[in-house]
């Protein structure tokens, strides 16, 4: 007997259902008795998922505290060309990404070059919409966040 031919699986796989109905047909308060441990493995493991989620997100709110203490360090340090040269890397990227979305409006894009165009735009949108979460985030929206999930998790 091949164990890798499908149906031989099947066939075990039906076999072993059939034996795990005919257990709780002939044992009915154990139905419940899984049923139970099975919401509690489930209430667990999202338990667990809230916790890696907030974990991310506190590895998020740190990272973002550190660039922000980054441009506080470098202005106490007197040193602007860093600041300078975030700003002009920020401005030109925002630029660009308006510029790829005005471009088709006054110029024809040739057909081959559609996608390469729609691919640069998106990437761009990604890039601005970092930019302006760096400048323009709120560190007041992340709290309010962390002290719902801590609120939630202490229940």
């Amino acid at each position: 007997m091949n164990p890798f031919n499908i149906s031989n699986v099947f066939s075990s796989l039906g076999d072993s259902i059939k034996g795990v109905v005919g257990a709780f047909k002939a044992n009915p308060e154990k139905v419940l008795e899984y049923e139970i441990a099975l919401k509690k493995i489930v209430a667990e493991h999202e338990l667990e998922m809230q916790k890696m989620a907030q974990s991310e997100n506190e590895a998020v709110n740190k990272d973002k505290e550190n660039a922000r203490n980054r441009e506080i360090e470098l202005a106490k340090a007197g040193s602007k060309w860093g600041i300078i040269t975030m700003n002009i890397a920020a401005a030109l990227i925002i630029a660009a990404f308006f510029a790829t979305n005005i471009l088709p409006f006054f110029m024809q894009i040739p057909t081959e070059n559609k996608s390469s165009l729609e691919l640069i735009n998106a990437r761009l949108g990604d890039a601005t919409l970092l930019i302006l979460g760096y400048w323009f985030g709120s560190s007041r929206g992340s709290q309010e966040k962390q002290n719902q999930i801590d609120k939630f998790l202490s229940k």
